[in-house]
């Protein structure tokens, strides 16, 4: 696995925990009602961390879905600034 396909997933992956764990947080200010009014900023958070991670996924399985049986579909060649 190339340095940049590992680098992806990992980055895919992390998207995905973080709309866990807000997640997680939604669910335990939930439980607390003192804390209702934080509730819609989370709420607000994972939409947003979910809709990023799901772009990301996209991504990653476009750019990464046949590289086992064949090459790339998308290249990245990164050009140099002087």
């Amino acid at each position: 696995m190339t340095l940049v396909r590992e680098q992806a997933q990992k980055a895919k992956t992390q998207a995905r925990e973080a709309v866990v764990l807000l997640e997680r947080a939604r669910t335990l200010l939930y439980e607390d009602n003192a804390r209702q009014l934080a509730i819609k900023h989370i709420d607000e958070a994972i939409t947003e961390a979910d809709r990023r991670a799901a772009v990301l996924e996209d991504w990653y399985r476009r750019t990464y879905s046949s590289a086992d049986s064949g090459p790339l579909k998308q290249v990245h060649k990164p050009t140099t600034q002087s």
